[in-house]
């Protein structure tokens, strides 16, 4: 009689050691998993990395592009309209945006979550009236009709 409950009791926990490992029958294979997860982080970096070129060089193009309506289309005094005077600041200033936070995204890649508490918000700010203090500068030249980028006659 005693061996009748000891054999159940073996294989009631046979049958519920089985059942709960179960799962690790329909599990992928430790090697698919990871080929999977480094297929996931090459797309995410390839998809990131084609925006951001993509919108650097728009904006380097319409630089570029402006740039050379200057040297070849100008008027007698080489000068370009007030239009494309204010086309070629405002993509300037959306591009030095890269500039101004390059340091805080160096930041948030370096470093964990932890080790950033508070620092995270004085980066931004720094660089967020850095930033606006350049854009300012910038567009207030352009409004008085001397664009920054061109040198003063001395």
């Amino acid at each position: 009689m005693a061996s009748s409950t000891v054999l159940e009791v073996l294989a009631h926990f046979v049958f519920s050691f089985t059942r709960a490992m179960a799962w690790k029958r329909f599990r992928p294979p430790a090697l698919q998993t990871a080929c999977e997860s480094m297929f996931i982080g090459a797309m995410i970096s390839l998809i990131t990395a084609s925006f951001l070129a993509t919108i650097y060089l728009s904006l380097s193009y319409v630089s570029f592009e402006t740039l050379s309506i200057s040297c070849t289309n100008g008027s007698v005094n080489g000068s370009l309209s007030v239009r494309m005077q204010w086309v070629k600041t405002i993509s300037q200033q959306i591009a030095s945006v890269f500039y101004y936070f390059w340091s805080f995204f160096n930041v948030l890649l370096l470093f964990r979550p932890y080790q950033l508490t508070g620092v995270k918000r004085k980066l931004v700010l720094a660089s967020s009236v850095s930033y606006c203090l350049d854009a300012a500068y910038r567009l207030s030249l352009q409004a008085v009709g001397k664009p920054y980028y061109i040198l003063p006659k001395i």
